[in-house]
């Protein structure tokens, strides 16, 4: 599930939809929402960006490095 998760917030930084993120991934919209509110409730936050920030600030492949 960790692993789903990062997976996940790294195609919401790429600004992929929910709907794309599932059709990437191989599964329903739904799991998607699921594993996002999940990682919202654990971070503590609403907000996409804080939440696109913290993965940025964390993994920093995503800016090539």
């Amino acid at each position: 599930p960790v692993l789903q998760g990062i997976r996940i917030l790294r195609y919401l930084s790429e600004g992929k939809s929910i709907k794309e993120i599932s059709k990437h991934l191989n599964v329903s919209p739904t799991t998607i929402t699921y594993h996002y509110q999940n990682i919202k409730r654990k971070l503590g936050t609403n907000s996409k960006s804080q939440i696109i920030d913290l993965y940025h600030r964390t993994h920093t492949d995503s800016y090539g490095s």
